[in-house]
């Protein structure tokens, strides 16, 4: 039996589009899924390589969903620049069409040839995360975008322009795009006798597709005879103790924020 009632209250119906939404991308998506944790893979398991994730506004919560989680892949180094947070929300809306700034924030955090950079940006128009996955495929890093296709084919080409000069869209310049296909503007619950469509999908579809990837990575590792690396959550007996060699490996170097 269906746990969704009547499509009348709000609650039922951001339940059904979510479910909708992650039954979407498994369905669309899959492949590229699989291909991105096959790079991933490939990429940590040798030459010291790192998976480094950047966001900027709500995006970042996908690099902080990644980082240090239980249950999640150590070799994660999130970028999580205050410039570009929710923090300074005002701020933010401003530092991530900024010109230029992916460059110093890539070379700020240590980004090389041995890694992955997962850029995500559900619009995939704004200077930052279009200049980063350029500026990274430059240094030989491989860049999986995780972006909205129909949001950023949906905002006119004069607006592109104006927010990065290549007049580019994520999806456009990475190695490797996943569609999260959030729909144009986000929100998807329409309220009685209010016109403005509340409740955003982003982060719920987002997380949902990382920890995806997540998954297939400790699977192929271990398939290939390598255990997964993979946090223990540090509230468990024993959990300090088995995270705490890849602390310190990583404490004073390349991680930024342990």
């Amino acid at each position: 039996m269906s746990t969704v009632r009547e499509l009348s209250d709000p609650i039922d119906i951001y339940y059904k589009k979510i479910l909708e939404l992650y039954n979407l991308v498994l369905e669309k998506e899959r492949t590229k899924i699989e291909a991105a944790a096959e790079v991933i893979t490939e990429r940590i398991t040798k030459d010291d390589g790192l998976l480094y994730v950047l966001g900027s506004g709500h995006s970042m919560l996908i690099a902080q969903e990644m980082f240090a989680r239980a249950g999640g892949l150590m070799q994660v180094n999130a970028i999580l620049d205050p410039a570009l947070s929710t923090i300074f929300q005002a701020k933010a809306l401003k530092v991530e069409r900024l010109e230029g700034y992916a460059k110093i924030v890539l070379e700020y955090y240590g980004l090389t040839k041995n890694d992955v950079l997962l850029v995500v940006s559900v619009s995939g128009i704004n200077a930052v995360p279009v200049e980063a996955a350029i500026e990274a495929k430059k240094l030989g890093a491989y860049v999986i975008a995780l972006t909205s296709v129909e949001w950023s084919k949906n905002v006119p080409q004069e607006m592109v322009n104006k927010r990065n000069i290549f007049g580019k869209r994520l999806f456009e310049v990475a190695d490797l795009y996943i569609d999260n296909h959030v729909p144009f503007g986000d929100a998807v619950v329409k309220i009685d006798n209010y016109t403005k469509p509340v409740a955003p999908v982003s982060t719920l579809v987002n997380s949902f597709i990382v920890n995806l990837i997540v998954a297939k990575v400790a699977q192929n590792c271990a398939s290939k005879g390598i255990p997964p690396p993979v946090w223990a959550s540090s509230n468990v007996p024993g959990g300090d103790k088995t995270d705490a060699p890849f602390v310190e490996k990583y404490r004073f170097s390349r991680v930024k924020h342990f």
